[in-house]
């Protein structure tokens, strides 16, 4: 089923009235930042960390032992870009702000570990281009 802009746009306004409650929550005693936005980058952070690990393992354990001669090691490669995509336009826009969002500085530090993990992984698979020749093509068709 296809989402319309009338219901994307009512989601969107949702999601951001929730943070908007959230971020302009009562600091308690203590603490410099609300302890609902504290929970909130923990969240984020391991929904960016668990897609990391997903696509860790699959560009180091499952591609290298795909054969570079079928069309599979395309389909999975694209999938990668996809979702280091999402990954990398997440942390793109956490970044800026990641210094308000806790005490700790947990949260900043979660988001400069992922990046380091998200070149990493990139890499990798870049790299794996380098052994079908034929994939190179598809490396300008995703940018």
């Amino acid at each position: 089923p296809t989402i319309s802009s009338k219901e994307q746009q009512l989601r969107y306004c949702s999601v951001m009235g929730c943070l908007a409650s959230v971020v302009n929550a009562i600091t308690p005693k203590g603490q410099l930042k609300p302890k609902e936005l504290s929970i909130a980058s923990t969240a984020i952070s391991k929904a960016i960390d668990s897609t990391l690990t997903d696509a860790e393992f699959v560009v180091f354990k499952i591609l290298p032992s795909i054969p570079a001669t079928t069309s599979h090691l395309q389909i999975v490669q694209n999938y990668l870009y996809a979702r280091l995509l999402a990954v990398a336009r997440i942390i793109g826009i956490l970044s800026p702000c990641a210094e308000r969002v806790d005490d700790t500085g947990g949260f900043s530090t979660a988001i400069l570990r992922s990046c380091k993990r998200l070149y990493g992984i990139q890499a990798k698979l870049l790299s794996s281009h380098n052994v079908s020749p034929s994939s190179q093509s598809n490396i300008t068709q995703i940018k």
